[in-house]
């Protein structure tokens, strides 16, 4: 056998063999009492979410509750992610149906000349940058046991809420529409803000794969709704998990 192959074929071997010592040193399958524990963290946080707005539908949310992985490295302990979004389908319908007409009263006429036809297109472009209106759409995420969490935009920091560390990013169009911007809330201790990036560091190691050491949740709405959501929310629930 040629010696490049025999060298090629023991790195393969060795690469395969490094890969499943931290594949299976990386995680493991929960245990049935790790997915009991699991299964009530997600009742707590559904329970804890505040209701979608009056007249808007829900957008989404997370189906599958199931624990499915436990990572061995004890500074990683339990970490669960929820989202619950809805939208407010009527004004986005009709925010679409009011662009539709705009275009039309802008399309050419047969004959136009290319300069008229560039204009035209630079008329519509504008239209649909800002076509997507405001306070249309709203998500709360929820995160258990995250390490960082980045804030993207310049952030600024708000009043604590249930004593929970508080940050909000400001809105902005992004990709032809309208986004709305954020506000964080940081439970459990330790959070600092370092650039875009607030970082935890835990005031002990998890002892427990069953330890939540901090929770996270984002609320990405308008000012006004997301501070609708905070009263609504039950933050003692929440903070009633961490350990």
């Amino acid at each position: 056998m040629d010696s490049r192959i025999k060298v090629y074929s023991l790195l393969a071997v060795l690469t395969l063999a490094c890969s499943i010592v931290f594949a299976d040193g990386d995680s493991r399958k929960p245990t049935p009492a790790e997915k009991e524990f699991g299964q009530t963290v997600f009742n707590v946080i559904a329970k804890a979410l505040p209701p979608g707005p009056e007249g808007w539908e829900k957008a989404g949310k997370t189906e599958d509750t199931e624990l499915k992985v436990i990572y061995t490295d004890v500074n990683k302990p339990l970490r669960i992610e929820y989202y619950l979004a809805w939208q407010d389908s009527k004004r986005m319908q009709e925010a679409q149906t009011q662009l539709n007409q705009e275009m039309m009263k802008l399309l050419p006429k047969p004959g136009a000349s290319m300069a008229q036809i560039t204009e035209m297109q630079k008329k519509i472009e504008e239209l649909q940058k800002n076509a997507e209106p405001q306070d249309v759409k709203a998500r709360i995420d929820l995160y258990t046991n995250i390490s960082s969490q980045g804030l993207y935009d310049k952030a600024k920091p708000g009043a604590a809420v249930a004593g929970g560390l508080v940050y909000r990013t400001d809105g902005k169009y992004v990709n032809g529409g309208w986004r709305e911007g954020s506000t964080f809330v940081f439970f459990g201790g330790n959070w600092k803000l370092a650039g875009n990036y607030v970082n935890f560091t835990p005031e002990k190691t998890a002892t427990s794969s069953t330890v939540i050491q901090n929770i996270v949740v984002k609320i990405q709405a308008d000012p006004k709704r997301a501070a609708q959501f905070i009263q609504k929310m039950d933050w003692q629930a929440l903070k009633g998990l961490i350990k």
